[in-house]
C-alpha cells in the first residue's frame, strides 16, 4: 500500500482512535485555523483537533434552528456538525479555540457557547501587523496558554513547546516540498491529493500525517503528470474538508489546480515558526507579524495581493478560479478590487463561483467549469 492510501486509511480511523482516547482521558482540543498556534495545544498535552469540515448541505439545514441564514456558509456548518451529532469529531472537544477575526466567527463562538454545551476560548485576533497589535495578540497567547494549562491540570514546559515547534515546523516543510512539485509541467501531485494531505495535517496524528507525508513525497521522485493542462490557481474564502467539488470539476475538465490560498481549512505552510528567545512570542510572530499571506481584512491589503501576483507568475497560472462562501464579505469586498487589478496589471482569465454548500451547485459550476477551462485552453 502507497504513503497515500495509508493516510487515507489513517483518517478513515482517526475518529474511533480518538473516541478510544478521550474514554482513556485525553484531553481533546478543537479549533478553527488560521490564528490558533497548534502548538501550544500539543504541547500542553491535549490533542489538537482542526474543525474543518465542510461541504455538507444538510449540516447547513441543521444550524438553522440555531442561527440566521446570514452568515458564512462555513461557519453555520459548524454549528450544523456539533448540533446534530452525525459528525462523530465535532463531539469530541473540551475545549474549542475560534479566532474573532470577523462577525462570522463572533457569530459562531455566541452560537456555540449558548446552545452546544462546549467551552469556547475566543482569541482576540487584530486586523494588522503593528507593534501593538503583536502585543495584543501576544497577550492572548499568554491567555490561552493559562487556559490550556487549565485543561489539562499541569503546566506548558517550555522543552515541550520547543519539541512541538520543531514538530509542526517539520510538517510545514513537507507540505511545502509537495506543494513546490507542482511548480513546473507535469505536476505529479494532483490538486486534490495535496488538499487530502493538508487536511489531514489538521485531523491526523502529527507524528503520522508528517512520517506518510514525507514517504509520499519519496514516492513522488519518479512520477510525472500529464504535460500542457490549464494551471490553475484557486483562491477560496474556505476549502474545507469534505468540499472537493470545485477541485474535482477541475480536474475532471483537464485542469491541474497547482496553487491554492485559502483560509480555514488550508495550513499557511511558507512560514516556519523560528523559536528564539521567548516562545509564545515566536508563536505571535509567525501567526500574525509574518502570516503569508495575509487574509483579505488585514490592513493594508497590498501584501496579499503582490504575493498572489508572485504566485501566478511562479507556478505559471494559466487561470483563476474564485471560490467564495456565501456572506463572507471581506472576500465579496477583496474581489472587486483584486478583479480590477488583475486585469490592470495581468493578462490572467478569472472565473467566481459561490456556494452555500447546495447540491444544486453541482451542475451549474459544472457548466461554467468546463466553459472556463475550454477558454483557457484556447488561449494557451
Amino acid at each position: 500500500m502507497g504513503a497515500f492510501k495509508k493516510l487515507e486509511t489513517h483518517l478513515l480511523e482517526r475518529t474511533e482512535e480518538l473516541q478510544r482516547r478521550k474514554e482513556q482521558g485525553a484531553k481533546i482540543v478543537g479549533f478553527i485555523p488560521g490564528f490558533s498556534p497548534e502548538e501550544l495545544i500539543h504541547a500542553s498535552g491535549a490533542i489538537p483537533l482542526g474543525l474543518i469540515r465542510g461541504g455538507d448541505s444538510n449540516a447547513i439545514g441543521t444550524s438553522a434552528t440555531y442561527m440566521t441564514r446570514f452568515v458564512d456558509t462555513f461557519c453555520r456548518a459548524q454549528v450544523g456538525y456539533r448540533m446534530s451529532g452525525e459528525e462523530p469529531l465535532y463531539q469530541l472537544p473540551d475545549l474549542v479555540i475560534i479566532p474573532a477575526v470577523d462577525d462570522n466567527f463572533r457569530a459562531l463562538s455566541d452560537v456555540l457557547v449558548q446552545v452546544s454545551g462546549v467551552e469556547i476560548f475566543r482569541l482576540g485576533t487584530p486586523h494588522e501587523k503593528s507593534d501593538m497589535a503583536i502585543d495584543y495578540y501576544t497577550e492572548m497567547l499568554v491567555l490561552l496558554k493559562a487556559k490550556l494549562e487549565e485543561i489539562v491540570g499541569k503546566e506548558i514546559e517550555n522543552s515541550k513547546l520547543r519539541e512541538s515547534i520543531d514538530q509542526y515546523n517539520k510538517m510545514r516543510n513537507v507540505l511545502n516540498d509537495l506543494s513546490m512539485t507542482r511548480k513546473y509541467a507535469g505536476p505529479p501531485i494532483t490538486g486534490k491529493e495535496f488538499a487530502i494531505i493538508n487536511h489531514a495535517s489538521f485531523v491526523g496524528d502529527i507524528t503520522t500525517v508528517t512520517r506518510l507525508s514525507e514517504s509520499f513525497l519519496d514516492e513522488l521522485k519518479n512520477k510525472k503528470g500529464q504535460e500542457g493542462k490549464p494551471r490553475i490557481l484557486l483562491i477560496a474564502s474556505t476549502l474545507a474538508m469534505g468540499d472537493y467539488k470545485v477541485i474535482d470539476l477541475l480536474e475532471e475538465a483537464g485542469a491541474d489546480v497547482v496553487f491554492e490560498e485559502t483560509c480555514e481549512g488550508t495550513r499557511q505552510y511558507w512560514e516556519a515558526v523560528e523559536p528564539n528567545g521567548d516562545l509564545i512570542a515566536a508563536l505571535a510572530d509567525k501567526y500574525l507579524r509574518r502570516r503569508t499571506p495575509p487574509p483579505p481584512f488585514f490592513h493594508p491589503p497590498e501584501n496579499r495581493y503582490e504575493f498572489m501576483v508572485e504566485k501566478i507568475k511562479e507556478f505559471k497560472i494559466d487561470g483563476i478560479v474564485w471560490y467564495e462562501l456565501l456572506y463572507r464579505e471581506s472576500y465579496e469586498t477583496e474581489l472587486f478590487h483584486f478583479s480590477r487589478k488583475l486585469e490592470r496589471d495581468m493578462d490572467i482569465p478569472l472565473v467566481v463561483l459561490q456556494s452555500e454548500y447546495s447540491a444544486s451547485d453541482d451542475a451549474s459550476f459544472k457548466t461554467r467549469i468546463e466553459a472556463f477551462i475550454e477558454s483557457v485552453k484556447g488561449r494557451k
